[in-house]
């Protein structure tokens, strides 16, 4: 294989210990942005940050990993965001009032069981900003209120007291129409398993992209209703939705299930209402077959798109090793703009079967592409020829 499949290949980004969800953008400056969720321990196990360092040679030197919020509880899964007005977001989850693993959950039997984590929810969803290229951030952290659907009225768990919402997210927010988008999902806490049922949403605001005063910043919670979306056999796992917009204004969604295949849904209107979701599909109308994984799509500055899933079935965590690209084009549907997947190719693998990559984030700077990603331990970044592009895309070029 070509010698940039192979991850250890790719540039080691920095991180401590744990390493999830890699993000990557260019401040006006040229000044590389780049954060992570890391810490010392495991996946979700106490002293989880966010870390974020900054590069001026392209990648090749960073500077010291530092955190985002000086808070010593823990805060996970950030977003990068840069307005047209240079300020950039790092949208993160935070565990407000620092509960932990001795707290008692009281589910609405009256079971009382403990989480075995503390980053995906219970706590609050909040953003900070910079406006001199990543070099500081905001002293204050701003929550971000989110509507609550028929998904967390199911079991409304209470810790501490307190009613207690579980959420959490993978992908990047977008801008649509003078309007900001964020992602979400939604979790229904049960006996312990706090990614019992999940279903996607997406936060809305009308004036982030030009507000300047953080404080004045106005969300809503779509889509319209009190369900969210959710997978296309009415499983109770629909997760991870990466959500870009196409150029009539459709927003595209994908998320992961537990059905051995990625779903998709689109929505005409803003995300008020989305169509029935269905399954994946290449051009041909084959359906894709994914785990439980992450799968992402991304638009890139040509126009064109890129699909990141595993081309394996699997209801639960495995299969990520090695990781597949589609290339993608827009064509004209029974109802507005969708997207042509051409047939899939490798573009990463490990030569050590149990290792699999994901999480990944798709990075253009100066007219190259790059691609982030985790095997929760290690973070890399790879730098993709434009040829092995150009073949995907070409495929369903018209």
């Amino acid at each position: 294989m070509d010698d940039f499949k192979n991850i250890k290949n790719g540039l080691v980004l920095p991180s401590i210990g744990y390493a999830d969800q890699p993000k990557l953008i260019e401040a006006d400056n040229g000044t590389w942005v780049y954060t992570i969720t890391t810490g010392e321990g495991a996946e979700g196990t106490k002293n989880t940050f966010v870390g974020i360092a900054l590069s001026r040679d392209l990648g090749k030197t960073w500077s010291e990993l530092k955190r985002i919020d000086d808070s010593p509880f823990e805060s996970s899964y950030s977003s990068l965001f840069k307005t047209d007005f240079g300020r950039i977001y790092c949208f993160y989850d935070f565990n407000a009032d620092g509960l932990n693993t001795d707290d008692e959950i009281e589910e609405a039997d009256g079971t009382v069981s403990r989480a075995q984590r503390f980053d995906m929810g219970f706590g609050i969803f909040c953003f900070k900003y910079s406006d001199d290229n990543g070099q500081t951030w905001s002293k204050k952290r701003f929550e971000i209120p989110m509507r609550d659907f028929d998904i967390d009225f199911a079991n409304p768990i209470k810790v501490r007291g307190k009613t207690r919402r579980c959420f959490w997210n993978v992908s990047n927010p977008f801008a649509l129409g003078g309007a900001f988008y964020h992602p979400m999902n939604k979790i229904m806490y049960q006996n312990g398993d706090v990614l019992y049922r999940t279903e996607g949403v997406l936060l809305k605001s009308d004036n982030l992209l030009t507000e300047k005063d953080p404080e004045k910043i106005r969300w809503e919670t779509l889509p319209e209703g009190t369900k969210g979306i959710q997978s296309p056999a009415g499983t109770r796992i629909s997760e991870e939705h990466c959500f870009i917009p196409l150029s009539d204004g459709t927003i595209y969604d994908v998320f992961r299930t537990i059905d051995g295949m990625p779903g998709y849904t689109r929505s005409q209107n803003g995300g008020r209402s989305f169509d029935a979701p269905r399954y994946q599909c290449f051009a041909d109308g084959t359906e894709m077959k994914h785990p439980r994984a992450a799968n992402f799509v991304w638009k890139c500055k040509n126009g064109k798109y890129l699909y990141w899933f595993h081309n394996t079935n699997g209801e639960e965590w495995g299969g990520r090793n090695p990781a597949w690209l589609c290339g993608g084009v827009e064509c004209d549907s029974e109802n507005g703009k969708t997207i042509k997947w051409s047939k899939p190719e490798i573009v990463l693998f490990s030569e050590d079967k149990k290792e699999g990559m994901s999480y990944p984030d798709l990075f253009e700077c100066g007219g190259n592409y790059y691609l982030a990603e985790t095997q929760k331990t290690v973070t890399r970044l790879h730098k993709i020829p434009k040829e092995f592009l150009s073949g995907l895309w070409s495929e369903v070029d018209d």
